[in-house]
């Protein structure tokens, strides 16, 4: 139940560099490098929001898409093959001919494959700028792709070029060819056909809204719109009927029987419309799970047992034997997510996929499934990696592990699935909101987060129980937990100065607050002598003396904002990084605090050390700062136009540095951060943590789970 209730409460909770160049310049500092290349490795999306999917019958494959550019296939329903390379953005929509394969997606994404989508390349793009929504390939082997410009595109078999073709809509929505004839509709009630994919005539539908879904069998084809109406065409009639349903939702999917005798329609409030196209009757109905209605996402047909089987929200699958009158509805193992259809006509096998890379297997009938892929929805602040496991941690009390795959593993394409872990927290209703995660000398483990939760423990992340929990209405913000060697204790850092120390590795904890007038979030301390400075709003610090076992607040005037604290071992120096390119730098003791220049007016999230001695700040616009060791001087070594760097990893065998941020970025130096070249992780997700293994693979966390394997340069 737990597990399930985090499921549905993460559905519930996703010119400046120029200028800062120019002042450093002008204040004698280093430029900042272009960044002209971007290395090349094995990216896996471990949690990628599949929205859309099919059944490639040629090729006996299924194929679903969705976010981060992912497309995957899979002839079995248990081991996929990821592509994610040629866009970081949404793919819409896939259309597949025998081995051609065609995929549109979001900022003028269209790819190709020839090959089965073993392989995909990214397709010569328009000038006009677009999100496809919808892809199709005739069989005369003609290519279209549409979207939200007002025109589509059209490739004609055998010619190399795509040439634009304006349509009277402003964005089209769905393609299909019908008996040698193509089918769009889109926007403001827009239907057409066409014979060449150049000319198109228009039909008058007498509707406004949108229409989102063309669906065909060999006789009919069905027009779903938006305010509860849909359009029929007849092949024997050669018109089209519209059919005003007063269902009070979009329809969303639709499917005729084998023979196309029957049609059922589903809407997103749970809504059905049942269809007999002999006798050209109608009749209502409605699809529940537990007495709730739920939005329907598929509907398909199955000629195996002549049953009509749904699929929807809150991991709804519900099946139909006479046609779609009545419904016999169950939740796919305990999902809540939303659950997209397929099924597999030559084996009759189903599978369900939704957000999070959520996948499931069974048999025709539905029962029972096998998860192949939990729900991984959420944002996953915090990764590490042990011998033979990933762990991550969530800011919805996750607790999600998976095997480090092997080499073996890797040729063969199997990637161990995801396990959430059910943690009992003292209050369910309120899990943690994971912000620290530290190892300890013993090899335990120590977690804490919003509101006033520290968890520990012992088996390298698996299972974990509560050493401090605080009442919910206290409102306890831990932020960080430092770990001192000087006197083996740990600190937990908590916004509001109601900080807490532990004496014996976290077992228990005595409060040490402080009165400071403004928030503290960071921390860093000095293993020499036990010192630790931690930072906040406007300039707060906040010094740890272990002589006294007590805080002394300070202020430095006219400082903004301060979100890093770090000390480092070869200047024997604490550095403090903050808003507006603010560094400041003090003694091994915590004080005389002096401002530095660093000659950029972004953001500096924090300051770390590479091997050598050499000093690396980071933050805002891309910016990643460089000291020397035989300098005082900062210079900048890395700039962009946008996204924030917010943590630094070293390769503890190479020395190679990382730095990972927000939209998809992730840098790597291996000269010691003289200069830095980008990874490229096909996202534009937003990560903050970075966990390296010893097999050369590395994990990436935060608004995705990225394995990327670095023995493997593309």
């Amino acid at each position: 139940m737990l597990r399930s209730f985090f499921v549905f409460l993460r559905s519930i909770f996703c010119a400046l560099v120029f200028a800062c160049v120019y002042l450093c310049v002008l204040l004698g500092c280093g430029q900042a490098d272009t960044v002209t290349s971007l290395r090349e490795y094995n990216v896996h999306i471990v949690n990628p929001d599949y929205d859309g999917g099919l059944y490639d019958a040629h090729n006996n494959q299924y194929v679903i898409w969705g976010s981060d550019g992912v497309i995957a296939t899979s002839t079995n329903g248990v081991s996929w093959q990821q592509y994610s390379g040629a866009t970081a953005y949404t793919i819409r929509d896939v259309s597949v001919h025998e081995n051609n394969m065609l995929a549109v997606g979001d900022s003028n994404t269209i790819l190709e494959s020839f090959d089965g989508g073993t392989s995909w390349q990214s397709a010569e793009r328009s000038e006009n700028s677009s999100d496809y929504l919808t892809a199709l390939i005739r069989t005369n082997g003609d290519k279209l792709a549409a979207g939200t410009n007002g025109q589509l595109l059209l490739k004609p078999e055998g010619q190399p070029q795509w040439h634009p073709v304006g349509v009277a809509t402003p964005a089209v929505k769905a393609l299909i060819e019908f008996n040698n004839t193509l089918i769009a509709s889109g926007d403001n009630g827009f239907l057409a056909t066409s014979q060449n994919g150049y000319e198109w005539q228009v039909l008058e539908t007498n509707l406004a809204s949108s229409i989102g879904y063309l669906v065909s069998s060999s006789n009919h084809v069905v027009a779903l719109a938006e305010q509860g109406d849909f359009l029929l065409f007849d092949e024997i009639s050669q018109g089209w009927r519209l059919f005003d349903t007063k269902v009070q939702a979009p329809f969303s999917a639709a499917a005729f029987s084998e023979n196309g005798s029957e049609l059922v329609i589903a809407a997103q409030n749970g809504q059905i419309v049942c269809g007999d196209l002999v006798t050209n009757t109608w009749q209502p109905s409605a699809v529940t799970l537990d007495t709730v209605a739920h939005g329907v996402s598929s509907v398909i047909y199955n000629s195996a047992n002549k049953t009509f089987l749904l699929s929807g929200h809150s991991g709804m699958f519900a099946t139909s034997v006479d046609a779609g009158k009545t419904w016999q509805a169950t939740r796919v193992n305990a999902s809540y997510g939303v659950q997209h259809l397929l099924f597999n006509t030559n084996s009759g096998q189903l599978v369900t996929f939704g957000r999070g890379g959520e996948l499931h297997l069974s048999s025709g009938v539905g029962q029972p499934w096998q998860t192949v892929q939990e729900n991984l929805s959420g944002y996953y602040r915090l990764g590490k990696a042990f011998n033979n496991h990933w762990l991550a941690l969530g800011t919805v009390g996750e607790v999600v592990t998976a095997g480090i795959e092997s080499d073996a593993q890797l040729s063969n394409n199997i990637t161990p699935a995801w396990q959430m872990h059910d943690v009992q927290y003292p209050n369910p209703n309120t899990p943690p909101f994971f912000r620290s995660l530290i190892s300890l000398p013993n090899n335990h483990l120590l977690a804490a987060g919003p509101t006033g939760a520290i968890m520990k423990s012992e088996d390298y992340g698996k299972s974990w129980r509560p050493v401090l929990w605080t009442p919910f209405d206290n409102n306890e913000a831990f932020t960080q937990l430092i770990y001192n060697a000087f006197n083996n204790s740990v600190i937990a850092i908590e916004a509001d100065g109601r900080f807490y120390i532990s004496p014996n590795l976290g077992e228990s904890w005595q409060s040490q607050p402080i009165q400071a007038p403004h928030r503290l979030w960071a921390g860093d301390v000095n293993p020499s002598n036990g010192v630790v400075v931690a930072v906040g709003q406007r300039g707060q610090i906040a010094v740890y003396n272990p002589a006294n076992n007590n805080w002394a607040v300070q202020a430095i005037a006219n400082i903004p904002d301060l979100y890093g604290s770090f000390y480092s071992a070869s200047t024997q120096q604490f550095y403090l990084a903050g808003q507006s390119g603010s560094l400041i730098v003090g003694s091994a003791q915590g004080d005389n605090w002096q401002v530095v220049n660093t000659g950029t007016a972004s953001a500096l999230r924090n300051v770390s050390e590479t091997p050598k001695g050499a000093l690396i700040g980071f933050g805002g616009n891309q910016t990643i700062l460089r000291k020397p060791p035989e300098s005082s001087a900062w210079q900048i070594v890395n700039g962009g136009p946008d996204g924030e760097l917010r943590s630094l990893h070293v390769h503890p065998q190479t020395g190679q540095l990382f730095v990972i941020g927000s939209h998809g970025l992730l840098f790597s130096s291996l000269d010691d951060g003289v200069t830095w070249e980008r990874i490229q992780l096909h996202t534009q997700a937003g990560f903050r943590g970075f966990a390296l293994a010893e097999n050369n693979r590395f994990l990436a966390t935060g608004e995705r789970l990225v394995v990327v394997d670095m023995s493997a340069n593309q």
